[in-house]
Parts: C-alpha cells; structure tokens; sequence
C-alpha cells in the first residue's frame, strides 16, 4: 500500500467499497477494466501502471490457488494509484452555491434556536453526496421537508415545557 493513502477516513471507505467490487469483477471473468471504465476511473486504454495492475489482478483471478485476501490485496493496489492518479475518484464535489441557497432557505424555515444543529447536518448530508446533480436534488428535498420539520420541532419543544 502507498503511504498515507488510508489516512483520510474517506478514501479508505472508498477503497473498501471499490476493491471488493474490483476483486469480484476480476474473479467472474475479467471485468475489472471494464468497471473502471465504467465509472470513469480510468481512460482508454489505461495508463501503463494501471494496466499492469488490472492484469495483475486478473490474473490472480485466474490461478486455481487464489485467495479472496491475495485478490483484495491486488485491488487495493490499484485502488492506491488510481486515488493518486487521479483524485477524482476519490473526491466530492463542493455544493454548488444553489445547494447552499437552498439549505440556507430549508434552514431559515427552522425555529432559530434550531437552525445551527440543521445547518450542520444538512451541510454534512449535502457534501456526502457524490454529484452536484445529487446535491441539488437533495438540497431541494430538504426545502420542501423543512415545513413538516418545523412544525414537528415546535410541538416537540412545547411538549417538552408541559
């Protein structure tokens, strides 16, 4: 494994999603290149390094004596260089600023004494997705879910005075 490539939480649960996938992709016929082209984590046809690795993997798959844990391991390495070559796979796009408009409305709906909490999540939700197109969608459910929301917070806070 490359240094410092699991240090970020993000990367390693995408390297845990990926080279699972990778693996299997491997074992039921020499699939993995087509999935990185796929999902658009590599070109065509892939660099010489990457291309080494997805046959390398490949052909583990193929040899009767290999192991579940020596195929996760070839994954994971070409998962390492495809998160150094090319940190798209790895990144997620910023909101654009009409996602935050639209959190900045869905929390303006809020009772005040609310809004920070909801702002935090709702920030957190929004960056966890992995496209703008999922952001602004989301970001439009959260405006639409906030009027149930606050009336649901405000009966919750006059429960709680009784």
């Amino acid at each position: 494994m490359t240094a410092g490539t699991d240090a970020d939480p993000l990367t390693a649960a995408r390297k845990g999603q990926i080279a699972p996938l990778l693996a299997d992709a491997a074992r039921d016929g020499g699939f993995a290149e087509a999935l990185l082209i796929t999902f658009g984590w590599i070109d065509i046809p892939p660099d010489d390094q990457v291309g080494l690795l997805i046959r390398r993997l490949e052909e583990l798959a193929q040899e009767p004596g290999s192991t579940r844990p020596q195929l996760m391991a070839a994954a994971e390495d070409l998962c390492d260089v495809l998160f150094i070559r090319r940190p798209s796979v790895n990144a997620v796009p910023a909101p654009r600023r009409s996602s935050r408009w639209l959190l900045g409305c869905a929390v303006r709906v809020l009772p005040a004494v609310e809004r920070a909490r909801y702002r935090e999540e709702f920030e957190a939700e929004l960056v966890e997705l992995a496209t703008r197109r999922r952001q602004l969608r989301h970001a439009v459910r959260l405006v639409v879910g906030a009027v149930p929301l606050r009336f649901e917070l405000r009966r919750s806070a006059r429960e709680r005075v009784r």
